[in-house]
């Protein structure tokens, strides 16, 4: 189907994934950790793109295609007239966050750790709501959580880019790890 062409035609590889929209996008863009492969814009948008990118310093290939090509490879949904092809995020072990940080935080940090919170746009909306109490982290069981996604990004509002995200291999043995490091470790469970 043409629908078929479209998606084929940009050639999407495992570790890549697709965010859409400006908020995203920019963030994303912004993110110095973060590797970029291409832009998709409108010929009516590209210009305006092509000035962020040039402003940022960075050098991507930015890609012309129609509105109704965007809807298709953004699966129909919103996308501002916009689409970032990107590699996924790589998440830190516990480890390597606490050893970073050990030397460059003035102040006590603050981690938040999910368990089997499975849904990605629940888990994008609690990245956004960390970055907005100003959280250090949030950390991830390794099994039980969900890979990074357009949704888990559009949820976040772009702030999965600025939030350290950890992931766990053993959570009782990295809560254990935390108590030892002198964190207080406070536990929530729905329902009570």
């Amino acid at each position: 189907s043409k629908n078929e062409v479209v998606k084929n035609s940009i050639n999407l590889k495992a570790n890549q994934l697709v965010l859409s929209g400006k908020h995203a996008a920019l963030s994303a863009l912004r993110n110095t950790n973060r590797r970029l492969f291409y832009l998709i814009s409108t010929k009516d948008h590209y210009k305006v793109w092509e000035k962020i990118i040039t402003d940022l310093r960075l050098s991507i290939e930015v890609k012309i295609k129609t509105k109704e090509q965007l809807d298709i490879i953004n699966n129909f949904k919103p996308h501002q007239n916009v689409i970032l092809i990107v590699e996924h995020l790589t998440r830190i072990s516990l480890d390597e966050f606490l050893t970073e940080q050990q030397f460059t935080s003035k102040h006590p940090l603050r981690i938040i750790i999910l368990d089997q919170v499975t849904d990605p746009q629940n888990v994008g909306a609690i990245i956004r709501s960390a970055y907005a109490f100003k959280m250090d982290a949030l950390a991830l069981s390794q099994t039980n959580s969900p890979i990074e996604s357009i949704g888990m990004s559009k949820a976040s509002s772009g702030t999965i880019e600025k939030l350290k995200i950890i992931e766990l291999s053993n959570m009782s043995r990295a809560i254990r790890k935390l108590q030892d490091a002198n964190f207080h470790v406070y536990g929530l469970a729905n329902g009570g």
